[in-house]
């Protein structure tokens, strides 16, 4: 009979990530992945992306690919590793549920029944996400998360729920920035092409700005964006330049910009990487109060929440013909992000979250000769 061994938290447990999809720059790897793992492997860790046959004591997740990486949670599980599950959307709230509303919504395409067939497809082929997402949350000996608001929706949920900040990109983002007084203001939104329908919200603001004071705005989204909304010039009711984003150039393209802005509609909330890298970048912000937003940001010491049109209007103003105000706010943002975003202290997040959940939910014995 083989000797029996039992890997603990104390020794370095091998971690291994499994990326949310195939793009390397997506910024979900970015954040929760790849710059994750170099941060590890920087304060010693053993961390690296899972390959075929892999053996490793923690196994993080992203995909959302269920039908793939349940089977091999349940094989990390059996042989004493354990699984973590890394929620950065809040899915929850996309449910694929039937109302009366929705069914009524549907009349709009009874003239065309290629979108109604398009529509109960999209139902369904959700209907299976939530199902594995679901079992994804059974399964997994804990749950880590960037927002707030996810930590709130599974708190009555199985297992444990941990909240780490994203990595933000500082090589590629730390530069002094200069307010000055002498040029028009530009006002900056850097997102998802599939995000820019939140500008929705400030776009009636920011059109009524632009009729009072010369003010610019600039979107940092891909090329892809028309693509989603192709009726983008409509929706968005202001004057506005669509810069491509490209990780090597970002930082510089926030730099042009004076302030930054995030809304979003009320009930939606969303990971503060957006703010702090606006921090970073040295530009003040103006944003939505959801919840995340509201628990980083120091309403008038770092930045402004604006809850009404009245209250954007006000701030994007105030910052707007205010150098001082910009540099002020700008300069206190970025030291709360020096201070909590940094790699080092997400790593040391991460690597006390793994042994954490290893130590209470691992460390099954193994026999010696057998990897995990």
């Amino acid at each position: 009979m083989n000797p029996i061994q039992t890997v603990t938290a104390s020794e370095k447990i091998r971690i291994r990530f499994v990326p949310k999809n195939d793009l390397t720059d997506d910024p979900v790897n970015r954040m929760r992945c790849y710059n994750v793992m170099a941060a590890l492997r920087q304060i010693g860790c053993d961390a690296d992306l899972l390959r075929p046959g892999d053996p490793c004591e923690v196994l993080v997740i992203l995909s959302l690919d269920f039908q793939r990486w349940l089977p091999e949670a349940a094989r990390i599980q059996e042989r004493g590793g354990v699984v973590i599950f890394d929620l950065s959307d809040n899915e929850f709230r996309r449910r694929a549920e039937i109302s009366v509303a929705k069914f009524k919504g549907m009349r709009r395409y009874a003239a065309n029944p290629w979108q109604v067939l398009q529509r109960v497809y999209f139902f369904f082929r959700r209907r299976k996400l939530d199902r594995g997402l679901s079992q994804m949350i059974r399964t997994a000996n804990a749950v880590t998360t960037s927002t707030l608001q996810i930590q709130a929706d599974l708190k009555t949920g199985k297992g444990q729920v941990h909240y780490i900040p994203d990595i933000i990109d500082f090589d590629r983002l730390a530069a002094d920035k200069d307010h000055q007084s002498t040029r028009t203001p530009v006002v900056v939104w850097l997102g998802m092409p599939n995000n820019t329908i939140f500008l929705t919200e400030v776009a009636q603001t920011l059109a009524r700005l632009q009729r009072k004071m010369a003010l610019r705005v600039h979107l940092i989204t891909h090329e892809s964006t028309y693509q989603f909304y192709r009726d983008l010039n409509r929706r968005l009711a202001f004057s506005y330049q669509l810069v491509p984003w490209n990780l090597e150039t970002v930082g510089t393209e926030l730099r042009q910009a004076d302030i930054a802005v995030a809304p979003l509609p009320a009930g939606v909330s969303k990971s503060v990487n957006k703010i702090a890298t606006y921090w970073m970048a040295g530009l003040p912000v103006v944003v939505s109060p959801c919840v995340d937003y509201r628990a980083l940001v120091s309403h008038g010491e770092d930045g402004f929440l604006a809850p009404t049109e009245d209250d954007w209007a006000r701030y994007i103003g105030d910052l707007a013909a205010d150098a001082g105000l910009r540099q002020r706010l700008a300069d206190k943002g970025r030291s709360k992000v020096l201070g909590s975003f940094s790699p080092g202290a997400v790593a040391q997040a991460w690597k006390a979250c793994c042994e954490q959940v290893y130590r209470e939910q691992g460390q099954v014995p193994i026999p010696v000769g057998r990897e995990l």
